[in-house]
């Protein structure tokens, strides 16, 4: 098997599964129970996560699910903190973000809110010229993607930033594919809150978090205790927390040699397939995570060649679940139609290796060539 979906999710090492099953073991108790142990590891796996995610000390951190309740808790906790007192009720998100922050957005307008979505640019950024141009008096919310998960498309925050502070709007990144891919610290963004999903991370799936800054107030999204400074009830999951630390630790500690050996092999396979099949590799030019890229094929669909690629065992993404279809983000960056539908996005893992990557090159060549074959056939036929 050659797994290059790693923005979906990346499989949990043994460090992480270990820690996982001692708390499922030996240590299961619900920690609202008078008798419930006290885990003196606690404070140390929330180091672990705010670590990596470069937050503040006096910054909130919430425990979710999954990256699409922690978007949500940040859209309800606008909704009711800023919307319901104020009667700022615009919220805003890019046309490249995923489906949490578009739908919790749509569904807001049930409850009296207005939605409304930034172009994209031709580069695949969100420029503060269109933010400025999308905003209202009534804008209570701008929510942005760090980095897209399907092209790595990286976005220039920083003017963006300054904007919604100079009008008083709040700001909300998605990190969930930034995360471990370099230097991206909450308490330097500038960001009133930062989600992330745990399963790009290498984390069990079913986690998640939320950043808050001291500088806001928040409101919960699920109520019934006072777990997790109120923020979120429910008992935590001590397999889930455990793990998604243990993920965290790990993805911190190699950061660095991740970065540099994943733009190593991410550079190999585009040449490799530019060379061989004249492949387009989309967003070249933009700053990029290390790991993940676009490539657009002509003359194949990209259904067609991600099926059979699956049944080789090379496994790519082409958008859907919680993602936009890749056809959709590359539309809206205005990039010619016969390549949209050619394109497919792969992510490397701390996995990956050279041979893998000279495996699935030639699995494509051979894919795409097949595709070719058959589809000249039909137009003659």
């Amino acid at each position: 098997m050659i797994y290059l979906d790693h923005e979906l999710a990346t499989p949990p090492d043994e460090h992480v599964i270990a820690t996982m099953k001692r708390y499922m073991e030996g240590q299961w108790c619900g920690q609202t129970a008078p008798y419930a142990p006290i885990h003196s590891e606690e404070k140390q796996a929330k180091e672990s996560i705010y670590k990596l995610a470069g937050a503040d000390p006096e910054d909130y951190f919430v425990f979710t699910s999954s990256g699409a309740e922690a978007v949500n808790h940040v859209l309800f906790s606008t909704y009711m903190n800023v919307t319901r007192k104020t009667g700022k009720h615009h919220f805003m998100c890019s046309a490249l973000d995923e489906a949490p922050a578009i739908l919790g957005m749509m569904r807001l307008e049930e409850l009296g809110g207005h939605f409304q979505m930034v172009k994209a640019s031709s580069e695949g950024i969100v420029t503060v010229k269109e933010v400025a141009q999308t905003l209202t008096p009534r804008t209570a919310l701008l929510s942005l993607s760090w980095a897209n998960g399907l092209t790595g498309v990286i976005q220039p925050l920083e003017d963006i930033v300054a904007l919604c502070e100079e009008r008083g709007i709040l700001l909300h990144v998605d990190a969930t594919h930034v995360l471990g891919k370099g230097h991206f610290p909450f308490h330097k963004c500038g960001a009133h809150f930062m989600t992330f999903d745990g399963e790009p991370l290498g984390a069990p799936a079913g986690t998640g978090g939320m950043f808050i800054s001291k500088r806001i107030e928040s409101t919960p999204l699920i109520v019934g205790g006072y777990e997790q400074h109120s923020l979120r009830a429910g008992s935590l999951s001590l397999p889930l927390f455990y793990g998604l630390a243990e993920a965290a630790k790990g993805a911190h500690e190699r950061a660095d040699l991740f970065c540099i050996q994943s733009a190593l092999l991410r550079h190999q396979f585009e040449q490799a397939l530019v060379e061989r099949l004249g492949a387009k590799v989309f967003f070249e030019s933009q700053m990029r995570l290390p790991h993940i890229t676009a490539l657009g094929f002509l003359g194949v669909t990209s259904e067609a060649l991600c099926y059979l690629l699956a049944r080789r065992k090379v496994y790519a993404n082409m958008g859907g679940n919680r993602f936009q279809q890749l056809v959709n983000l590359l539309k809206a960056c205005a990039i010619s139609s016969p390549l949209c539908h050619g394109g497919l996005s792969f992510a490397l893992g701390p996995t990956t290796t050279e041979e893998q990557i000279a495996l699935a090159v030639q699995q494509i060549v051979d894919v795409v060539g097949c595709l070719k074959r058959y589809s000249e056939h039909l137009i003659h036929e």
